[in-house]
């Protein structure tokens, strides 16, 4: 079998059926299809069950609530494909997307191949897709590239990826990281990518990603900063072993995430002193991790600069100006 498509599934309801019609939809038939459902307190399981119902190739697995990071281990367990392809249940997949993914594993026999986002239900625009690897094959000292990008952090999102199952240790425990909601993308991407060996970049936008404002990264939560702390350790782990060039991406993309979470808290609905303390623990977090002597600044964009010159002062009116600023100008 080539492809085992993973859809992990919490209280997705209203999105679902769009999703699995977009699976059954596929051009290309070597495929199964493994749907768990996270403990869903919806419609999502009887969903999952008729699916599986009237197809011939699904498997569906039921267990109590564990997040996103612990629901696509427990899919893997039970994948057979020789690749597999993650798919959030309320996005959807270009009705040729197996196909043309199917083709390129024949021309280059890549580990892993990437392909393109969009935004857009009819899968035009190509905005979700800021600073992509050219396509083309990545082998040999080219794959050094992949994890310079993976370090940076623009390439962390497994949903765009048809990754080869002997390149992900199944036997690895996640456990820990139970209610992981920030970066357990790049938390499962770093070992892979550490167990590959070659990368084809497509051109082609296979998956509608759905804009969803209620989403986990939506908004801000004090548990995304822990978060980001327990990653930005692991990527840093990874990043020492691929080389100085990772070395210095993977500070300016940890220094990247803590900016991220500060303007989710600074552009929220929180009232200000909320505000302050969601500051001060970005800033205290930032200085525990030595952040601050370790970022060069020159590399960081100009707002990123003036952020991080607020933060290692406690200057949150800078801070907020910037980030309101930005806004304002996007």
């Amino acid at each position: 079998m080539r492809f085992s498509i993973i859809i992990p599934a919490y209280n997705a309801e209203r999105y679902l059926s769009e999703c699995l019609s977009s699976v059954s939809l596929q051009s290309f038939d070597n495929y199964e299809v493994i749907l768990i459902d996270d403990g869903s307190t919806d419609s999502t399981l009887s969903l999952v069950e008729d699916f599986a119902l009237r197809a011939n190739n699904a498997t569906v697995l039921t267990g109590e609530n564990q997040g996103l990071l612990l629901a696509r281990r427990r899919g893997l367990l039970h994948a057979k494909g020789e690749y597999v392809v993650f798919l959030d249940a309320d996005d959807c997949l270009r009705y040729d997307a197996l196909e043309i993914l199917d083709k390129a594993i024949k021309k280059t026999d890549a580990d892993i191949v990437s392909f393109l986002f969009s935004r857009e239900k009819d899968f035009s625009g190509n905005g979700f897709n800021r600073d992509k690897l050219p396509e083309g094959l990545y082998n040999g000292a080219q794959f050094e590239l992949v994890k310079e990008f993976v370090c940076k952090g623009r390439f962390n999102n497994l949903c765009g990826k048809a990754i080869r199952l002997s390149c992900i240790d199944l036997d690895a425990t996640y456990g820990a990281y139970k209610g992981l909601m920030h970066g357990e993308d790049l938390l499962q991407l770093l070992p892979i990518v550490d167990s590959c060996a070659s990368l084809a970049q497509l051109d082609d936008v296979l998956y509608y990603y759905r804009p969803n404002e209620s989403a986990s990264t939506a908004c801000y939560k004090s548990s995304q900063l822990e978060d980001i702390v327990q990653v930005n350790r692991r990527l840093a782990e990874y990043a020492a072993r691929w080389g100085d060039a990772c070395r210095s991406m993977a500070i300016l993309g940890e220094t990247n995430q803590y900016f991220y979470v500060l303007k989710l808290s600074e552009l929220s609905d929180s009232d200000d002193r909320e505000k302050e303390a969601n500051f001060s623990s970005i800033s205290a977090a930032m200085s525990q991790e030595y952040v601050f002597s370790r970022a060069r600044r020159e590399r960081l964009r100009f707002d990123n600069r003036l952020l991080a010159i607020a933060l290692e002062h406690n200057w949150r009116s800078l801070a907020s100006f910037v980030v309101h600023l930005v806004e304002v100008l996007k």
